[in-house]
Formats: C-alpha cells, sequence, structure tokens
C-alpha cells in the first residue's frame, strides 16, 4: 500500500482515506483515487509500473498536472467534475495518456464515485488497449501479492463467492471482528446467522444481482461474542468481483471499524443536547459570540422574552431589541470587552415581545478552547426591572437622597488541599477581600494574613477533614481593605468538593455581604433568626422532578431547607412530600406544565408551606421548566426558586402607602402638590387637573407656576425660595388661572415634612379656593358699611336726644316733671342703644356658609365587580374581620363609579368599625322589581337607637352616649353617602337594633338599554 505524503509527515490519516487507499492496492487492475478537488491520495503499484512513476511520487498531486500535463484535459476533466458526480459511476471511457518515450496510450477507464468515513472520492480503473497479457506465473505471483497485501492490512477485509457468499478470503482483522477464524469456503449466513434481519444479506444479494458498489457509513452490526451480542459500527465497501467475460464472481469487502468515534460523537452530542437544554430551560439568557463580535448563540429565554426570530437576532441583530438610548453603549461595551478580552457587566432596557422595554443587568466573560486561544463571549441577561423601578420609587419618596445600589453577583471561590490554596476566585470575592488577582494561586493564609485569630482557618480545616458543609449566617469577619482593618457581616458557605472517588480535594466557599440588613435588623434580631437559618449558600432553590408522577430526582441543600425537609425525600412523590401544595393549584400548574411543554413563572407569589409543623406564609419568584430527553420527549419538571418574602412585603407596603396618599389626595377638595426637597414636583392630586383642564405630564412640563397671575408671581417664588432654604411654612394668598382663563383667589400652604432628625424628606402643599370667599366678604363689607350708616345716623340722632334730655332733668326746677320715672326710662333706653350699637359691630365678623356642588361623572358598570373589588381593597387594611359577598343577582348600573364606590367605603368601613365584638360582615347584591338593584351590608355590631335613624344622616350628627366615645369620626359620612345615593335618583334605607346590629342598604336604577346605546 501507499503512504500519503500527510503520513510521511507524521499527520495521522483519515478513515476514509486508509479505506481508499486498501481498496486501491485490493484492486487488480490499475487504480487511481483522487478527492473533491482532483487531488491524488491513492495509486497502487500497478498503475505506477502500467504509467512508469515511482512508490509514492504521485500522492498529493493534481491528477491533471501528471507528467507534465500529459492527459487529454479535456476528456478527463468532463469526466471527473461533470459525467462522474451526475451519474455516479462511469464505465470503459476512452481515455488518452501520452507516454514518455512510448507514445500515446490508450485506456478504457471505469470511474466510480465513492463515499467512504464521511468523505467523497473517485476511484478510476484504468484497461490498457495492448496487445497480450502477462504470463500465468506473474498472474500467480500478483494474486499472492494482493493475498499478502490484504491479510496485513490494518482495515477489516474479506472476499465472497458465488451468490451465497462464501468466504474466499478474510483478513486478521475480520476474523478479530466476528471472533472465528475457521470461516474460509463457508457461506456468510452459516459463519454469521446473527446478522440475519440486519440488512447486510440484502445489501450483498443486491449488489451481487446489480454489479453496483455499495457503500456503508457507520452502520452498527451486532454480532455474538463469549461475552454475549456486541454491538460495532463500520463504515465499509461492498465492492462486486468480476472476470474477464465482466460477468460478476464474488463481493470483494473493505471496512474500517468507527465504533470509539460514533460512540464518543454520540456522548458529545448527548452532552451538547443535555447542555443545551440546561441552557434553554434556564430563567435567564444566555448568550454566545465569537471572536468577530458576531452573536452565534441565545438561548430560548432570549426569543421568548424579545419575540426576536434567530435571523434577526443573528450577528449584531440583537443590539436592535435595545432601548434607542441604551443602544449605543450597549453595543460599544461589547464590542470593546472582545477587543480587550475582559469581562464587562452593563444594565440596558430590552423590548419584550409584548413592546413594552424592562431593565436587564447583563454580564459577560471571555471564552477560550483548549489550547488557550480566545473565542469569543459568554454571558448571562438577567431581568432587574423589579429591582431598577422600585429603586428608583425609594429614591423619589426618599427625595433623591440615595442612589440605587447594583446588585452584584455571589462571591464565589474555590480552595484546594488542606493548605487552601486559591484555585479560582470570582470579581465579587477579589473585591469582598479588598484584594486584587494576584492573590490567585497564592493560599488563603498568604493572601489573607488578617484571619488569623479569627474562626476561619480552623473551620476550613474541620470541613476539608470532616466533609461536612458549614454554614455561617451573619457571622463577623475583619479584613484589611484599603489599608485599614475593616468589620463585615456575611453569610456563607464552606462545602467540601470531592472527586470521582469521593475524596476530598477542596472546598467551595460562596459569601453574601450582609452588614447593612443586620445593623438595621438589630431592634428585631431574635424574631428574625429563624429566617436566616434558611438561607443558603446558593441564592437559587433548585430540584427537579421526574415523570407525571413528579418523582423528586435532585433538590439541593437550598431547597431541602425551604422545604423543611431531609435528604430522604428524594425517590418520593413530590405532593406526597409537601400535601399542603395541592390545594393551592400547584399539581394542575406542574401537570400542564408536563403535558403542554409550556414553561410557568410567576413573581412574589405567597405559599403556604408546613415547615417543622408550622404553617408559614412565603413568597417566591419561581419558575417551571419542561425538561427533555435527547429526543425531545418531556421526561420531568425542573423546579427554580427563589425566596422574595421581604421584598414582597416592601412592595406591598409600598404600593398600600402610595395608594392610600394619592386617594386621600383626590378625596380632598383642595388643590393638592407633592414635590421632592428641591421643589421638584412629584404628584398633582385630580383637583388640579380638573381645575387647569390640564394633563399631570402637561402641568409638569408647563409648571403650575405658570398658572399664577402675573401680580402675585414675583411674591409667590420670593417666599416659596425662601422657605425652600429656611424650611419654614409657606402660607399666603394669590390667584390661579382656571381652564376657562379666569384668575381665582387662592389660599397657598406649602409645609414641610421632616424625619426624626429634622432633614426634609418633602413638601406637601394645597392651594384653597377662598374665590367666593373674597367676594362674599367684599359684599358682607360693602353691606355692613350701608347697615352701619343706615342705623348708626337715628341711634346717634337718639341717643342725642336723650342725654339732652338727661341734662335738662338735673337742672330742672318743675317738682311735677321731676316726679315722672323719666330719668331711669331714659337710663334703660340709653342702655339699649348701646347694646344696639355693639350687636351692629359684631355683624362685621359674620361669614356665610357654601353649598357643597357634587359633579356626577356616570359610566355604565358592574355593581357586582365594584362591591368585589372594593372589598378586596378593604380586605388588604383589615385582615381581622370576615367579609363576605353574595351575588343573588348580576347588574349593570349607569352612574358615577368612584362616588359609588366611596358610597360603598364608607359602609363597610362603618360596619367594621362599630362591630367591635364581630368579625363577621356580609353583603348582599339582589335585583328588584321595576329595574332596581338593592346592596345591603349587614354587621353584627352595636345598633342603632331607632330615634336616631333619621338623624344620622345630617351633617356632623354623631351619637354622643357614653359607649360610643371610642368610635371616632367626624359625624358626615352617612351625610354624604346619603346625598350622593339621592343625585343618583336613589335612597339609602337603614334597619338597626341597638345592641343587635345594622343594615344600611342603597338602592338604585339598573342601567337601560339606552343607557348602553347612548
Amino acid at each position: 500500500m501507499g503512504n500519503f505524503s500527510r503520513e510521511k509527515e507524521g499527520q495521522e490519516l483519515s478513515a476514509g482515506e486508509l479505506q481508499a487507499a486498501a481498496l486501491a492496492n485490493s484492486v487488480r487492475e490499475p487504480v487511481l483515487i483522487v478527492d473533491q478537488d482532483q487531488k491524488i491520495i491513492a495509486a497502487n503499484q500497478n498503475f505506477n509500473s502500467l504509467f512508469g512513476f515511482e512508490k509514492d511520487e504521485v500522492l498529493g498531486l493534481s491528477v491533471y498536472s501528471l507528467n507534465d500535463h500529459a492527459w487529454h484535459l479535456s476528456v478527463l476533466k468532463e469526466l471527473l467534475e461533470e459525467e462522474l458526480p451526475q451519474k455516479k459511476q462511469v464505465q470503459d471511457l476512452e481515455v488518452v495518456y501520452d507516454l514518455e518515450y512510448f507514445g500515446k496510450l490508450t485506456c478504457l477507464v471505469n470511474a466510480t464515485l465513492l463515499e467512504t468515513g464521511g468523505e467523497v472520492f473517485s476511484m478510476l480503473t484504468f484497461k490498457p488497449q495492448i496487445a497480450g497479457h502477462s504470463s500465468i506465473s506473474q498472474e500467480l505471483e500478483y494474486l499472492k501479492t494482493v493475498r499478502d497485501v490484504l491479510m496485513k492490512a490494518p482495515a477489516i477485509i474479506c472476499s465472497l463467492k458465488g451468490p451465497t457468499h462464501i468466504f474466499e478470503i478474510a483478513n486478521k482483522k475480520y476474523c478479530e471482528l466476528i471472533g472465528q477464524v475457521d470461516i474460509l469456503g463457508k457461506p456468510i449466513k452459516e459463519v454469521l446467522p446473527e446478522i440475519e434481519g440486519q440488512g447486510f444479506i440484502d445489501i450483498l444479494d443486491e449488489v451481487f444481482r446489480t454489479g453496483e458498489i455499495y457503500i456503508g457509513h457507520e452502520k452498527p452490526v451486532s454480532l455474538e461474542s463469549e461475552n454475549g451480542q456486541v454491538t460495532s459500527f463500520l463504515d465499509f465497501v461492498y465492492q462486486p468481483l468480476k472476470n474477464e467475460k465482466d460477468e460478476i464472481t464474488g463481493i470483494f469487502v473493505h471496512a474500517v471499524d468507527v465504533t470509539e468515534k460514533v460512540l464518543a460523537r454520540k456522548k458529545i452530542e448527548e452532552s451538547e443536547s443535555e447542555l443545551r437544554n440546561i441552557m434553554d430551560t434556564a430563567p435567564v439568557i444566555i448568550w454566545i459570540s465569537d471572536e468577530n463580535n458576531q452573536n452565534v448563540y441565545l438561548n430560548r429565554k432570549w426569543y421568548e422574552f424579545t419575540g426576536q426570530t434567530k435571523e434577526e437576532s443573528f450577528g449584531m441583530g440583537w443590539v436592535e431589541a435595545v432601548h434607542p438610548e441604551d443602544k449605543l453603549e450597549a453595543e460599544s461595551r461589547f464590542v470593546q470587552a472582545i477587543k480587550e478580552r475582559t469581562s464587562y457587566e452593563n444594565f440596558y432596557r430590552l423590548r419584550t415581545a409584548v413592546d413594552e422595554y424592562r431593565w436587564m443587568f447583563n454580564q459577560g466573560s471571555p471564552k477560550w478552547d483548549r489550547e488557550g486561544n480566545f473565542c469569543g463571549m459568554v454571558g448571562a441577561v438577567v431581568d432587574v426591572h423589579e429591582e431598577v423601578t422600585k429603586g428608583q420609587l425609594v429614591r423619589e419618596n426618599e427625595h433623591r437622597t440615595r442612589s440605587i445600589v447594583e446588585e452584584a453577583t455571589v462571591a464565589t471561590a474555590i480552595y484546594t488541599g488542606l493548605e487552601m490554596k486559591i484555585e479560582l476566585a470570582n470579581e465579587a470575592m477579589i473585591n469582598l477581600w479588598g484584594k486584587d488577582r494576584s492573590v490567585i494561586g497564592k493560599t488563603l493564609r498568604e493572601s489573607l494574613p488578617e484571619l488569623e485569630g479569627q474562626p476561619f482557618f480552623q473551620l476550613l480545616h474541620d470541613v476539608y477533614t470532616s466533609g461536612k458543609t458549614y454554614y455561617g449566617k451573619e457571622d463577623r469577619v475583619d479584613l484589611m481593605i484599603d489599608g485599614e482593618m475593616q468589620t463585615g457581616y456575611f453569610n456563607f458557605t464552606y462545602k467540601p468538593l470531592r472527586n470521582e472517588q469521593g475524596e476530598i480535594y477542596g472546598i467551595l466557599n460562596m459569601a453574601m455581604d450582609v452588614t447593612e440588613q443586620r445593623l438595621a435588623r438589630k431592634k428585631i434580631e431574635e424574631s428574625e433568626r429563624r429566617y436566616q437559618e434558611i438561607i443558603h449558600s446558593s441564592p437559587a432553590l433548585i430540584a427537579t422532578f421526574e415523570g407525571p408522577d413528579n418523582i423528586i430526582k435532585i433538590a439541593n441543600d437550598a431547597i431541602l431547607e425551604a422545604w423543611g425537609k431531609g435528604k430522604d425525600v428524594i425517590g418520593k412523590p413530590f405532593f406526597a412530600v409537601l400535601p399542603e401544595l395541592v390545594e393551592q393549584g400547584f399539581e394542575d400548574i406542574i401537570a400542564h406544565v408536563y403535558e403542554s411543554g409550556e414553561p410557568f413563572s410567576v413573581h412574589e407569589m405567597p405559599v403556604d408551606l408546613v415547615r417543622y409543623g408550622k404553617k408559614e406564609t412565603l413568597y417566591y419568584n419561581f419558575v417551571y421548566y419542561p425538561q427533555r430527553d435527547i429526543n425531545g420527549k418531556i421526561t420531568g419538571i425542573v423546579d427554580i426558586a427563589t425566596e422574595v418574602t421581604p421584598q414582597a412585603i416592601l412592595n406591598q407596603k409600598i404600593k398600600e402607602s402610595e395608594s392610600h396618599f394619592r386617594q386621600m389626595a383626590d378625596l380632598m377638595p383642595e388643590k393638592v402638590i407633592n414635590t421632592d426637597v428641591e421643589g421638584r414636583v412629584l404628584f398633582f392630586n385630580q383637583h388640579w387637573l380638573g381645575y387647569t383642564g390640564l394633563s399631570s405630564e402637561e402641568l409638569t412640563e408647563k409648571g403650575w407656576t405658570s398658572t399664577i397671575h402675573p401680580e402675585d408671581i414675583a411674591a409667590y417664588q420670593e417666599q416659596w425660595e425662601r422657605a425652600l432654604k429656611s424650611g419654614e411654612n409657606l402660607d399666603m394668598e394669590i390667584r390661579l388661572k382656571d381652564k376657562e382663563g379666569e384668575y381665582k383667589w387662592h389660599l397657598s400652604r406649602a409645609e414641610a415634612i421632616k424625619d426624626k432628625t429634622g432633614a426634609i424628606k418633602m413638601w406637601i402643599s394645597t392651594n384653597t379656593d377662598i374665590h367666593r370667599l373674597k367676594e362674599e366678604e367684599k359684599r358682607k363689607e360693602d353691606f355692613l358699611k350701608v347697615v352701619s350708616h343706615e342705623l348708626k345716623t337715628p341711634v346717634t340722632s337718639i341717643k342725642g336726644y336723650i342725654q339732652l334730655l338727661l341734662a335738662m332733668l338735673k337742672s330742672a326746677q318743675d317738682k311735677k316733671v321731676s316726679a315722672l320715672p323719666l330719668q331711669p326710662s331714659l337710663e334703660r333706653i340709653d342702655h339699649q342703644v348701646g347694646r344696639l350699637t355693639r350687636l351692629i359691630s359684631e355683624m362685621l365678623d359674620i361669614s356665610r356658609i357654601e353649598e357643597n356642588k357634587l359633579e356626577m361623572q356616570k359610566e355604565i358598570f358592574s355593581i357586582n365587580e365594584l362591591v368585589t373589588e372594593t372589598v378586596q381593597d378593604i380586605k388588604y387594611t383589615n385582615t381581622q374581620h370576615k367579609i363576605e359577598v353574595t351575588h343573588y343577582s348580576h347588574c349593570l348600573v349607569n352612574a358615577d363609579k368612584d362616588r359609588i364606590g366611596q358610597v360603598l367605603i364608607n359602609l363597610v368601613t362603618n360596619a367594621i368599625k362599630y362591630s367591635p365584638e364581630s368579625q363577621d360582615v356580609e353583603i348582599t347584591i339582589q335585583e328588584k322589581p321595576a329595574g332596581k338593584v338593592r346592596v345591603s351590608i349587614i354587621d353584627h355590631g352595636i345598633g342603632i337607637d331607632k330615634e336616631n335613624h333619621v338623624k344620622i344622616f345630617k351633617r356632623f350628627f354623631r351619637i354622643s352616649e357614653e359607649d360610643e366615645d371610642t368610635y371616632s369620626g367626624f359625624g358626615i359620612g352617612l351625610y354624604l353617602t346619603n346625598e350622593i345615593i339621592e343625585r343618583h335618583g336613589g335612597v339609602v334605607e337603614v334597619i338597626s337594633e341597638k345592641g343587635k346590629g345594622s343594615e344600611f342598604s342603597f338602592i338604585l336604577d339598573t342601567a337601560t338599554q339606552k343607557d348602553t346605546e347612548e
């Protein structure tokens, strides 16, 4: 067999090249085999002899260039480049070759297209058209040479004779493959009965019948051996053998055992499939790029999140999903990281499949191949929208006195050996230590000498020698950072790492800085201790369930701790371990994921768990993903969760606080503004928008001070600037322009809201409409001036005459006159006139009461839905009372939804407030005749005397008995309720008896067909 030029250079030959070379040397005729580039890869000795070449001389050369292009190239090119690729086999084509010194040689060329070892070759056999033939001795010598070559060849070779395929030749490799030696002269079915049904006999029969070569690629064959049946994978060729009459006499078999290659590839494929499956089931976006800035992989989460197709995201197409304001930075950071081959991280907004933008945290790291060559980047993108927006809300509520704190990845390090050599430490851990990357490769004792005298070296030694994981909960650590000893508190784990033999070779250290949380929880440390016990080294809780019965296959320490179970639950059905989750709907959720293959995810979901005999309600972010085998069949479920209880409670409180503030502000008659510490507007209540006719955005853009009268603006801004600097309250009268363009007088007040230290946190400003009051005051002044003038004139005159008469009486000489009681009478008249004068002066202090004006904004809505929504809102703040709603009917009404909601709130909160000894409140909704609907609120509280049933609807009326002193209120709730219902054309009714509870009902018209059409 001729050797290849690559073989001479020490390079390994491919399986296809080995098969081609063996095939060339097994054929009697001159044979030449070329690759797809028409380069010669094999030539047998008869070819070299026929055309005058030395051994291996032609290998690697172009077939067209032999002996300085001695072929008649047009015919040969047409054969190799046109006919053969189309026909696969060409017979008896005349090709002329110019032999040096011997003139032209005409050959009949038979060409066959071969595919072996995953490669495609062209095999050419040559029949020189010359007179005579070789002698018998030469023929025998040739056959002997061929037999020696076949027997010593590294390939699996045999020759089968006749239609029953009798073994004529079988080399050592073939005998080793089938595990037999004595096979010559026997038919293949007798030697290898086990291959019946595997297709090989049928293929041999077809080749013998048709004379067409058959090439098999990685075909499995199962053969009997001493150890039972063994399956191998073969690349092989069945080449028909012909006599001089061109009759098929047998089949030449040439094969290469590729079992190891096939099994290795399958293992790699399975591994890659499993990795790809894990990456596709991950709850975060995972991406991979090459070294040329081109995206080469995005997991399923990317396409689900952004709605992009693979074609749209390929290369740099993923950047199109980034917010326009963030796109340039995201792209430049990515390109720069690849250029510098460094890790990087950044935040940007990413467009979702529903065309919304969410904040994401992206982190990428360089990727290297086995030879250490840079081959791109790999990274992950995490949805942090809630955290970012929550930070923005907190920053606004705290008046931007703090900035958003970026979440860092968990600090992680690996130590090897008993001396604790730092084998690996991520940036988070290095930053935590206050060191740089020079610590890698050193021992922990060398890198952090300040830990001497602290318990950590001993803890690491104990974990390494005992194999028991250590969990640190808020342990104190003193570290030398920036030249100073600094104290921090950390949650961390020391987890032993084991090799395949189960021997401990190192320790995994994961840590989280909880210094701020610990300091903030000093006063409630004892109550929080139990929650700290479930914190694990990993922030993720992970488990896998197998099959439709959800058998627990894998459960990490974190999730076992979350369940409150031990490792003995592995292998048991999930819902047998946690039956309390069935009634909460989790069994149906997991069943749907398993059957449909659709993932299920949820944020901040409350879950009731019985842990260690005690029922607890916790909040989780979690996702259920289907787990698939290599064929795509669903085999189980992956459960990935994170506990977010504090975050969920904080979010609820923030939402409730903001909702209560805005609801209260919208109910106030004043125009309310909420500003930050620097005077920037955060909120306008509804009365501002209604008064100006502008939206909140328009009012913010123009500035509310643009509505102040030009004559008042300078004085107001001066006082407002003074208030911002001094923290003193503002109180002044100004004129504001309404939506009709008219200016009306308002009392403008601003008060600073301060924290316990006296620092200003925000400003609350109100503007109260006093325009009518100002007008009334002017009319009152005008009126009083007239009255005073008209009354004082006659009174003054009367008083003058009385005083004159009194003076005259004192000097009177007439005894008859003096005998009359004139003097005391006149003195009394003088006294009464003085009282009248004082009453006239007091009239200047009288003020008028404005009438209440309610505007109704009617719409058609479901009274049932409004009752349900209102009760749900009340339940959030009144958890002690049980409110049951019974829907006897479902009705639509045409009314002011907000006003009817206000009625419901007044009646339900009254029912709760006046029922201290009963926790049950009932609400019924029932359709009445004549197109009416009745809503009743029933409590079992203190009740109301019948004599007060009418009075309670009067303004400011409150029952004043001794046992009602403890109930707060101004006596206006029922007055407003009655006013609202009456303005809707309805009525309010009450049924109550002292000590036996109360039933308040209101009746409204149901919506008509005409209302619906309008």
